[in-house]
């Protein structure tokens, strides 16, 4: 969850740095194609962890920035698929124009590994720029993060229970020890 949690937040972050650059425009401080620009550059550089990247859609599925794969900025994606062939862009901007944002789950190439694997992308919308932005966690790395909680909350718990016998059986020994003095 907390991964989950963290993808959001990172879109979230990025719709906030768009905020600021369209109220800069709004006060005519920028142009609007420089705040663009401006927020692009940004938007690339906000990574999360070592997979984590932002991308950012228009509504015509056009790829405006991909953080991961330049070679992606300016191209229309209508017809990109997902690994195992759905198409994908269509989905995640549906995703993404829903109120509040939406999720989407699918297989994509994962960075680090060069491999397909499940992820699950988070999108929402800046409508003022007719922009959709996106953020994904794999799902082995949820995995891999629970199974890293459950390695440290069992033995927590096994120690804890350890001292909890430890406990009531000491008090126990002492309770029929007196126990057994009353009687004599």
């Amino acid at each position: 969850a907390d991964h989950r949690e963290s993808i959001r937040d990172h879109v979230n972050s990025s719709i906030k740095v768009l905020t600021y650059l369209k109220g800069e425009v709004d006060g005519g401080r920028l142009g609007a194609p420089q705040a663009q620009e401006q927020a692009k550059a940004i938007l690339r550089n906000m990574r999360e962890g070592q997979d984590g990247y932002l991308f950012i859609l228009d509504k015509d599925v056009r790829m405006v920035m991909h953080a991961d794969q330049p070679k992606l900025d300016g191209k229309d994606m209508t017809a990109i698929t997902d690994a195992d062939g759905n198409p994908l862009f269509k989905e995640l901007l549906a995703a993404g124009l829903q109120p509040g944002g939406g999720v989407h789950t699918y297989r994509w190439v994962k960075p680090s590994t060069g491999k397909p694997a499940v992820k699950e992308t988070y999108m929402a919308a800046f409508p003022a720029w007719g922009w959709v932005i996106g953020s994904g966690v794999y799902q082995e790395d949820l995995q891999a993060a629970y199974m890293q909680r459950v390695a440290i909350f069992v033995p927590v718990c096994l120690i804890a229970a350890a001292v909890l016998w430890f406990v009531m059986h000491s008090m126990s020994q002492s309770i029929t020890t007196r126990l057994s003095k009353a009687r004599d």
